[in-house]
This record gives structure tokens, C-alpha cells and sequence, in this order.
């Protein structure tokens, strides 16, 4: 396991709240974590609901602090505060990580005093994280206790990251499995214990969590998406399995739970209406103007010419949909119409496909159109079957390339393309859409929000021969980009194929080589939890036959409230229950759940919150 460097620690700020806390002044630093809490909250314009679950958080600071003799750096072991901060999309709980309590656990346990996670790549490096997995030192295998047990190496690394630490995030906690949640908490535990003796038989115990972590903070709202398989979940019926348990028993042990009930991402009241009574238990009728707005976003019911006219200006707009046979749809659009309004050549990349077991029935020609009619990227290694990109693309990638820059689901732009020889050679000007015959070498994009050089530096003129100078303006050193390579399937596939007549099926492996990106704005549902959906969101809404009312009452919330306002909402196919979804209210078995754990904490914790705030 590799040791972060310092880039790699002072990226747990981001820019804006990097400068504020360089630039804080000393006084309020010598005051306390009251104040200097109270200093980033109106640096960061945080409304008084969001500033309320901050202020709990800081006079608990505020009081160990005055404990322990008011010490330049707390003590980085010892329960503080455990806290979880729930609400729906839009209401700022990443703004509140990132701005306010990143930078004041900086503040008051240095650079390395915090660690944050997700359990997905995307909303870890929302906040500048970690991946659940990632912080707890796993590569895969199973959650079972005993796989969970750290070699030296790996407690070597863990304590390298943990030990330090005097908080710690976890954003999106209800997407993640209970099992998971545990493994972090157990592996945490691993990484403190020689440091601050601590015994690893007490850590599921409410002071011992995540090693005696002082401050844990964890964020996400229960009405998402939950995890694959949903009965995984931290609100899913109990299993047998200890661990899933053992995950759940530690998630319920709260000091602390806020529910956040602003929507600041929205611009549109009638979306705001819409999804608060989406929220309300046992459900809520829509007025009549309310329903007709969301009507009004359906683009099946128009005219062809009414169509056309809709959908100008849309090229850049995001597609989305529940099942992937209409996500591989989008893709091929969505990349089209980017190439087009860039003016910039579409290049087709076809995947290198060897069958490892052919049947020697059926021909290769047969077997390749088969396979390429599996839409679903996660049954085919997450790798697509026909790559489409073009310079100044916006993409995603697929796979994790480069850890942690470039990992799965990381976004950028195309810069540039190194294409093999052979296609090189056969380039003809101006071509709106070109089919290479080769793998290109490279794809280089810029990542977003990546500083780390992965590239040889470019000097300018004036240092063509002595090479790039730091001080220069012209010379470009490419912070964030990276050549990304063709890459293989770890493991075989299955596919399912028959005979030309469909009279008898095999079943073959294939081992898939492609360029592992796609065009960032066409994704499914899960994909697309957490973004806010600028400029815009087309969105199918043909759900799986297999999809259960729960889930479908799920993802209509999730795609509501991912536009900012109905005018920035195209709907197709909006189902004929639709209005009977949204009046319903959240599922019940979700709703119970939460009550039972935390109906009068979260009561309790809103008078405190009232109080903190006086």
C-alpha cells in the first residue's frame, strides 16, 4: 500500500476552503472551534437549517476543547460527537463538508485529521474522499470477519491513514451495505489501536467506533437509491449474516440526527412542492397546477414540429434512464450531438472481442453481433462495446485507470488522441465521423478538479532546449492529464448466443479489450445520484418489468430532483401511474426503518440544535 504525499493530504480541501483557512486569521483560531465554525459558515453562506447540524457539531468541539486546557491540536482519540445529517438532494450537505467541517477538523487536528468516504467513487470525490473501500485498505473480497483481518502491510497502511485522524465523513452513508459500513468501522479500529491501546474487541461499542474516532459525522438521505442488492442496505430487512448486523447495530449508535429541510439547488417552487410532498409520510395530493407543470414536461404528447422545437438547444443536456438498453441508446445520441456542436470529428472505437470458448456451430461474425448487443457496460467488464469520442468531449471513465485521480466514474475532457499508425495514415480531413480499424494508442484527457502531473511537461519556445521552467507562464506542466490506454477485462463474461434460427443457445466467454470511457452525459439512474443535472435532463422513464413500487417510487424521486427546475426536464414516456407514485409517499418499509432508529433522536436533536443556535 502506498503512502499518500502531501499533495495527496492537502487535497482533502478543496481550493476555495483552502484559501480561507491560509487566510484565517489567528484570533480566531486562539477563540475555538465556536468560532472558527462560525468564521467558515459566513464565508460559506450557509442558511440557518444548515448552519444548525455545524453548530451541535462545534460546541461539542468547543466544549472538549476547553477540556483539554485549549491546545493548538485535540487529542485525536476519545468520542466527541457521532451525528447524522440527513435531507434530500439540493440541500447543501455537501457545501457544509466541503466549506465548514473540512477545513475547521483541519484547523484543529492538521492536515491529516481527517478522513473522508463514500461508498462509490463519485460522491467520494465530491467531497475530496475516499472510497469506503479504499480508506479501509480492501481490494476486493468478501466482508466475511475473518477476510477482513489485516496482514502487516496493510495494518502498516491503515494506521498511516487512520492514526492521525481526529474525524471523520462519510457522505451518501444509506447508498452503501451494511456489511461494508461495518468493514470500515472494524478495519478504522485496526489502524488506531496500537496507537492509542485501544481494544479491537470493544469496536462496536458507541465511544470505540471507528477507533475511538472523537467525531463522526455521516450525511446521505434515506429516499436514494439504495445499494446492489438493495437488501444490503443499512434499512433492509435483517439477515442472518453478523456482519450485516454487526453494520447496522454501529450505524444506529447516534448522538445526533439533523434533518436538513432547504432545497437550495432548486430555482423552480412548483419542483420544490413536488418534492416535499413527494417526502411527506403517507403521501400528498398534488394541486392541479402542480401536476399540469409536470405534465407539461412530456415530449411524447407533441406534435413533430413541437418536438423539433423542444429539443433545440438541448444537444448538451444530460439523458438518463432506468434500464440500459435506452442508457446505450443515449450514449450513441448524446455523443453525436456533442461532436456536432463542437464541430469535431466522432471517432468509433469497435472493442476487441476473443471468444474463449467458441462454439464451433456458429460463426465469429454471428458471435461478434450477439455480443455487441449486450447494452448492459456492467455485464460486459464495464468496458462498451463501441468507445465514441471526439476532442473536447466531456466523459466518464469506465474503469479505474490510475488510483486515486482516475478512478471509476472519474469525469473529464478529451484533449487529444494518439491514433495507431495504420489510422493515422487512412485520416481524411474534415470527416464528421470516422470508424478506426485500430486501438488508438492514447486518449488524453484533462480531468476535472485533478492537479497531479501523469505527463511529461511541455516548455515553451523560450525553454525548448533546457526544458520546462516552474516559473514560466508558457510552459505547460498538464496538471490532470493523463493518457488513458486500452484496457482488458479482469475476468471473462458470459453471453448468451444462438444459432442463426434461435433454436439452440450457447453460452461463451469473452475476454473484452477497449477504451474504457463513455460520454459523461448519458448514464443510468444510479449513475446519476448525487449530480445536479446542468443545463438539463432528458429522462426515460421505462422502468423494468422486475422493478417493485418501492424502487419505482425511488427513482421517480432520484430523477425529480436531479434538474433544477421543470423548464430544465424533458420527460419520455411518463408512466400512466405517474401521479399515483408521487401522492403515495415514500415507501413505508424505508420510513418504519428510519423511525425505529431514529423517530426521537432526530425530535431531540432539533430542540438542541434551536438551542446551539441561540
Amino acid at each position: 500500500e502506498e503512502e499518500p504525499g502531501v499533495a495527496t493530504e492537502l487535497s482533502l480541501l478543496d481550493s476555495e476552503a483552502s484559501v480561507w483557512l491560509q487566510e484565517m486569521p489567528e484570533d480566531v483560531l486562539r477563540s475555538g472551534p465556536v468560532v472558527v465554525a462560525k468564521h467558515f459558515i459566513d464565508l460559506a453562506t450557509l442558511n440557518a437549517d444548515q448552519m444548525a447540524p455545524v453548530a451541535l457539531i462545534a460546541q461539542a468541539l468547543q466544549n472538549a476543547w476547553e477540556q483539554q486546557g485549549k491546545p493548538r491540536f485535540l487529542k485525536s482519540v476519545g468520542a466527541i460527537v457521532r451525528i447524522l445529517i440527513v435531507g434530500g438532494g439540493g440541500c447543501g450537505q455537501s457545501r457544509i463538508i466541503n466549506l465548514v467541517l473540512t477545513p475547521l477538523f483541519v484547523a484543529f487536528w492538521d492536515k491529516r485529521g481527517c478522513v473522508k468516504m463514500a461508498p462509490s467513487n463519485k460522491p467520494a470525490r465530491g467531497i475530496c474522499g475516499k472510497t469506503l473501500h479504499a480508506a479501509s485498505k480492501m481490494r476486493g473480497g468478501t466482508l466475511k470477519m475473518m477476510d477482513l483481518r489485516a496482514s502487516r502491510a496493510v495494518q502498516t497502511a491503515l494506521a498511516y491513514l487512520w492514526a492521525p485522524c481526529g474525524a471523520t465523513i462519510i457522505d451518501e452513508v444509506p447508498q452503501g451495505a451494511a456489511a461494508l459500513y461495518h468493514a470500515a468501522s472494524l478495519r478504522s479500529t485496526y489502524g488506531r489501536a496500537s496507537a492509542y491501546d485501544l481494544q479491537v474487541a470493544d469496536y462496536a461499542e458507541q465511544s470505540q467506533s471507528f477507533g475511538a474516532m472523537p467525531i463522526v459525522v455521516e450525511c446521505g438521505d434515506e429516499l436514494q437509491l439504495p445499494p446492489v442488492p438493495a437488501s444490503a442496505g443499512l434499512f433492509a430487512d435483517p439477515t442472518a449474516a453478523t456482519e450485516h448486523m454487526a453494520g447496522v447495530q454501529i450505524f444506529k449508535q447516534k448522538d445526533f440526527v439533523y434533518r436538513l429541510r432547504t432545497m437550495k439547488r432548486f430555482t423552480d417552487e412548483t419542483l420544490i412542492a413536488i418534492l416535499t410532498k413527494m417526502r411527506q409520510d403517507g403521501g400528498c395530493k398534488l394541486t392541479s397546477e402542480e401536476w399540469r407543470a409536470l405534465q407539461n414536461t412530456e415530449l411524447t404528447t407533441l406534435s413533430a414540429t413541437e418536438r423539433r422545437a423542444r429539443l433545440q438547444g438541448t444537444e448538451l443536456w444530460y439523458q438518463a434512464a432506468p434500464t440500459w438498453a435506452t442508457v446505450s441508446m443515449a450514449q450513441t445520441l448524446r455523443s453525436r450531438l456533442s461532436a456536432q456542436q463542437t464541430g469535431a470529428t466522432l471517432f468509433l472505437i469497435p472493442a476487441e472481442d476473443h471468444v474463449l470458448d467458441r462454439p464451433y456451430a456458429l460463426t465469429l461474425e454471428t458471435i461478434a453481433e450477439q455480443i455487441l448487443r449486450v447494452p448492459n457496460m456492467n455485464n460486459t467488464g464495464r468496458l462498451p462495446g463501441i468507445a465514441m469520442v471526439h476532442v473536447g468531449m466531456e466523459i466518464r471513465l469506465t474503469v479505474t485507470v490510475e488510483q486515486p485521480d482516475a478512478a471509476v466514474d472519474s469525469t473529464g475532457v478529451v484533449i487529444g488522441l494518439d491514433l495507431h499508425p495504420d489510422d493515422r495514415s487512412t485520416a481524411t480531413e474534415h470527416a464528421s465521423v470516422r470508424i478506426l480499424r485500430n486501438m488508438p494508442e492514447a486518449i488524453i484527457v484533462r480531468l476535472h478538479d485533478v492537479k497531479t502531473e501523469f505527463l511529461p511537461p511541455i516548455p515553451c519556445p523560450n525553454h525548448a532546449h533546457e526544458g520546462a521552467k516552474r516559473g514560466c507562464p508558457n510552459c505547460d506542466f498538464r496538471p490532470g492529464c493523463i493518457a488513458i490506454t486500452p484496457q482488458r477485462t479482469h475476468h471473462a463474461f458470459p453471453v448468451e448466443v444462438t444459432d442463426g434460427v434461435g433454436e439452440q443457445t450457447y453460452k461463451v466467454r469473452v475476454s473484452r479489450r477497449q477504451t474504457p470511457m463513455t460520454i459523461r452525459t448519458a448514464s443510468t439512474l444510479h449513475t446519476l445520484q448525487g449530480t445536479t443535472t446542468d443545463p438539463g435532463l432528458i429522462f426515460h422513464w421505462k422502468f423494468a418489468r422486475f422493478m417493485s413500487a418501492e424502487m419505482r417510487w425511488l427513482a421517480t424521486y432520484v430523477a425529480l430532483s436531479r434538474p433544477r427546475s421543470l423548464s430544465k426536464l424533458i420527460s419520455v414516456g411518463m408512466p400512466k401511474d405517474m401521479r399515483d407514485i408521487i401522492e403515495g409517499g415514500p415507501p413505508e418499509r424505508i420510513l418504519s426503518k428510519f423511525n425505529e432508529m431514529f423517530n426521537d433522536k432526530e425530535t431531540n436533536t432539533h430542540l438542541l440544535a434551536e438551542q446551539a443556535m441561540q
